[in-house]
């Protein structure tokens, strides 16, 4: 206990021949502690920052799908492209490549795409639809290929937002949500 004493004493001493306090190497120590403790805590938030910024992408992308599919709508008597070449049938409502694919499909696998589009509504006529609001239009798609269609069990399994647990799903009124994945 002496030892620690008479060191702490030397150390302050050496501190006063230097010119600093005992204040000033408390503040210095309280800067380097805050220092190794802010990393520590900001890191973890500007990662999920990232991945929330990827989501956030992803529904960008699939508004401008529904927009896109209600345009060619309102060209062709109010009736939905065909399932097997919707994304060819949008291209000149959509001519963005990069709105096809979701963005954590596309760092995975470059050349994907990632949505898939409901295949009941090939062809459907939008003013029939009897629950736009609840009627998914296009969804991430475990299919990534270009012009994927089929139903919600192309849902990735894990979802691709939010660790896993949710996948984005865009309906035939335009809104888009998170869908959780069980």
């Amino acid at each position: 206990m002496e030892q620690h004493s008479e060191a702490r004493e030397e150390g302050l001493e050496r501190g006063r021949r230097r010119g600093l306090s005992p204040l000033t190497f408390a503040l210095l120590a309280a800067a380097v502690g805050f220092l190794c403790i802010v990393p520590s805590i900001i890191l973890p938030i500007f990662f999920q920052a990232g991945v929330s910024v990827q989501q956030q992408q992803c529904i960008g992308n699939l508004k401008r799908l529904a927009a896109a599919h209600l345009i060619y709508a309102t060209d062709y008597n109010d009736r939905l492209p065909p399932a097997g070449s919707w994304m060819d049938a949008l291209a000149q409502y959509e001519p963005d490549e990069l709105a096809y694919a979701c963005p954590v499909q596309r760092r995975v696998e470059p050349q994907s795409f990632g949505y898939g589009f409901n295949r009941e509504l090939s062809g459907a006529e939008v003013g029939k639809l009897s629950q736009p609001d609840q009627t998914p239009l296009a969804f991430d798609s475990s299919d990534v290929r270009r012009n994927a269609s089929g139903g919600l069990e192309l849902l990735p399994s894990p979802g691709r937002h939010r660790n896993g647990r949710e996948n984005n799903v865009v309906y035939a009124d335009g809104r888009t949500a998170p869908l959780p994945r069980d």
